[in-house]
């Protein structure tokens, strides 16, 4: 994503770092900044933002709220004036699929003025690579690239039927897009529509105003003759996104932050800040704002992560303070925390106030509770207000727990049952702690002991709310199947409530990953292992594996690693990934001779006459899971003698520095493969003391080169020179007239007839940026060839 760095200092009193600067702190502390450049009078900085972070980073205000965390300043946001609402929406919204989209804002403005942009709002959107459009359109843009919210802006008096609907297109449906083209959709396909009447029907059908999160339809779009508008900020789910995006082949900048998911809370935000904005652009022009529609059917709750400060210590391996955390929690990060000194006993404080809450079978964590709750809901939720992080399902809950005893159980321990009940799902396998976990007794039901012989659940007997009840006379606990405590380390923790644009940060570890980053990671000082934590005898496999690797390599051989997939074998693989693909390998042989017969396309690309690779990798046989040890060779025509000579020269060679390593040869057209069962030929080694032999070259300086896409092309010249002109001279003229070059020319045949040599040279062509033609490769070829003809050499 493109950055302005003027627009990043608006969000800072304080004079921010120069870019380059700025470009360490970031690439250190959050992103990689993969270019800077200056564009008129401002810096553009290019940065890489992972899909993690794409929910609230894709905007300069995420960026610059980074910058404020790792750079300890303090983020503004920029003040505008806000108008007020005069009246009641003038057009009605209904959302039809809530799950897809949970929230839907909508502002209509009147008296609005269709013109050119400022040229303050050109320059940020040119700065960025945005194309200015309209004073309107382009202010929905500024907000998206401002603070992420995709916006869209719909000619109001070109809605029909007073309503926007959102609801899945029908077969057949079509929508024309702003851009010109015309989409075809269907029912797996998200719409927001007007409510057209349909001609010819009695029915009210609506018509696509826009592919929601995608792109807008030219139905409602916004022209030179526009007065009223209607702003949309919505929230669309992530994954209907994403695919619609894929369906109709159109990506965009929307749809790119709605698939990786955006907090719903930014939507009232959007529509004020971008009617502030308008107002701002148009101030000569008093624009009435009407009451702004605010459908939000699901709203997120906050979620609570609880870590302690031997959680931190124990992960970062860094000795922080409870002082040090809550300052990099709450100052730098700005997140809310709160200390809990006893996490029990403020489960057990807390928890009847919730009695009466109603039941719903199904309940969310994230979105339903505390309003309504399940049985094992119920408990997640008491527990995480503490910090306490437990799996969602009873069955999950059940496994995951400490196992205790009737007469061992205390208050805020669980219990468990098999209410018997028919029309209700009984889980005899954990489903996601520990997916397969066997529960003999089943589990469909739990609630909190809080002593007394009293359990407080919540059940859908009865009222169907939350009820304190005794053990021994309730109907949900007839069939008691067992007691787990989820607390056995009742220690001192910080509970913290994470932002709702920080969408990634879900359990302890990424909590611990925030504080290391702000922290430092440049601060990590490495420290020798203590004497315990010593490695007292190398692995046998990974030790003799290095070492014959080592030998390998010495002798000209390749490492490959083929695929574990084949499309024969012994075992056959449940879900495979392919339909050739369908069984575990049960040899390296068969992927060997294929990956020989690939890579010998590429010989004259590598410079050689011959492909010697090998590989250590697992099989699966009728006696089960191996490491196989294969080595194989290839010439450039056909099977030879020397192939198999060259595998047991090496052989020759392990055998002395090793032992005698025995298998079985295959001779094909594809090549020779020898094949060894490795663990079989280690067990007869002696294991030494340490890693030295294997590990003393891993100090030597390894180059690496980027390998081009792009095909390549060969061709061959021949030079008839002076008995007494070196090889190396014609090389070297060759070569300094030979552009594109992918290797250095290989010298594959010398003759000598009287006073004369003839040298005859492989060239291979190749480039990084394009395919190469023939009439490109012989340009290069008459140029070379006149440059030798001038030194009086014969071309032959």
């Amino acid at each position: 994503m493109k950055l302005s760095y003027q627009w990043l200092q608006e969000y800072f009193d304080e004079k921010l770092p120069n870019p380059q600067e700025l470009a360490k702190i970031l690439t250190i502390g959050v992103f990689e900044v993969e270019n800077i450049e200056k564009l008129k009078d401002d810096w553009v900085l290019d940065i890489d933002v992972l899909p993690n972070r794409a929910h609230d980073c894709l905007s300069h205000y995420g960026v610059a709220r980074e910058i404020g965390v790792l750079a300890d300043m303090s983020i503004k946001k920029p003040l505008l004036k806000q108008l007020k609402s005069q009246g009641s929406a003038s057009i009605a919204v209904d959302v039809k699929e809530t799950a897809l989209c949970p929230r839907y804002t909508g502002k209509v403005l009147n008296n609005i003025k269709i013109e050119p942009s400022p040229e303050w709002l050109k320059d940020r959107l040119e700065a960025v690579g945005q194309r200015s459009i309209n004073n309107i359109v382009d202010i929905t843009n500024y907000i998206m690239l401002d603070i992420g919210q995709p916006m869209h802006a719909f000619d109001l008096d070109k809605i029909e039927g007073g309503k926007i609907v959102i609801r899945m297109a029908k077969k057949g449906e079509t929508i024309t897009t702003l851009d010109g083209t015309k989409v075809e959709l269907d029912e797996s396909i998200l719409v927001v529509a007007d409510n057209k009447l349909a001609k010819n029907k009695d029915n009210v059908l609506s018509e696509p105003l826009a592919i929601a999160g995608v792109k807008g339809g030219v139905k409602a779009e916004i022209d030179e003759n526009t007065t009223r508008i209607v702003l949309e900020a919505a929230s669309f789910q992530p994954v209907t996104v994403r695919k619609t995006s894929r369906s109709v082949g159109i990506l965009t900048d929307s749809s790119k932050r709605f698939e990786n998911g955006l907090t719903a809370e930014n939507t009232e935000n959007a529509t004020e800040r971008a009617t502030a904005l308008i107002q701002k652009i148009l101030p000569n022009i008093q624009i009435i704002a009407e009451e702004t529609i605010d459908v939000y059917t699901r709203k997120r709750g906050i979620r609570k992560i609880g870590i302690t400060r031997n959680d931190v210590n124990k992960i970062t391996g860094i000795n922080f303070s409870d002082s040090e955390i809550k300052n990099i929690l709450c100052k730098r990060l700005g997140f809310e925390v709160k200390e809990i000194a006893n996490p029990l006993e403020l489960i057990l404080s807390d928890i009847k106030k919730h009695k009466g809450a109603p039941y719903k079978y199904g309940a969310s964590v994230t979105y339903d509770a505390p309003r309504f709750f399940d049985c094992s809901s119920f408990v997640s939720f008491l527990f995480a207000q503490a910090g306490v992080a437990i799996p969602r399902m009873s069955v999950d809950q059940f496994v995951f727990g400490e196992p205790i005893k009737e007469q061992d159980i205390v208050p805020g321990d669980i219990i468990f049952s098999n209410t018997g009940i028919m029309n209700q799902k009984i889980d005899y396998k954990s489903r996601e702690w520990l997916p397969g976990t066997v529960v003999p007794s089943g589990v469909d039901h739990c609630g909190v002991y809080i002593g007394g012989g009293k359990v407080i659940h919540s059940t859908k007997a009865g009222d169907g709310v939350v009820v304190v009840e005794d053990i021994k006379k309730s109907e949900r606990f007839d069939n008691v199947v067992g007691y787990r405590r989820m607390i056995t380390h009742n220690t001192p923790r910080f509970v913290v409530s994470t932002p709702k644009e920080r969408l990634d940060l879900q359990i302890k570890e990424d909590v611990v990953e925030e504080i290391l980053r702000v922290y430092g990671y440049d601060k990590i000082n490495s420290e020798a292992s203590g004497e315990k934590n010593k490695i007292k005898k190398p692995n046998s496999l990974f030790y003799f594996s290095q070492l014959i690797r080592n030998i390998m390599v010495e002798n000209g051989f390749s490492e490959v690693y083929t695929y574990s997939f084949r499309d024969s074998g012994l075992h056959k693989i449940k879900n495979p990934i392919a339909e050739n693909k369908g069984f575990l390998r049960k040899n390296l042989s068969d992927g060997f001779l294929k990956s020989l017969n690939n890579n010998i396309k590429y010989a004259d690309l590598l410079g050689v006459n011959k492909i010697k690779i090998f590989e250590i990798g697992k099989i699966f046989t009728e006696k089960g899971e191996q490491v196989s040890f294969a080595i194989g060779v290839k010439n450039k025509k056909g099977i030879k003698p020397i192939e198999k000579t060259i595998i047991n020269n090496v052989l020759l060679e392990i055998k002395d520095k090793m032992g005698v390593i025995s298998g079985d040869f295959t001779e094909h057209l594809s090549g020779v493969v020898f094949e060894s069962n490795f663990e079989d030929f280690i067990k007869t080694l002696s294991l030494p003391g340490s890693y030295g032999l294997v590990l003393e070259n891993q100090n030597r300086k390894i180059l690496y080169k980027a390998i081009s896409q792009y095909p390549f092309v060969t061709r061959d010249i021949a030079v008839w020179v002076p008995k007494l002109t070196k090889q190396e001279e014609v090389l070297k003229t060759i070569s300094a007239e030979a552009e594109l070059l992918a290797r250095k020319p290989v010298c594959f045949d010398l003759f000598e007839k009287d006073n004369k040599v003839s040298y005859a040279f492989s060239l291979v062509f190749q480039s990084c940026k394009k395919t190469l033609t023939d009439s490109e490769v012989n340009k290069i070829m008459d140029k070379i060839v006149k440059t030798l003809t001038e030194k009086k050499w014969e071309v032959r």
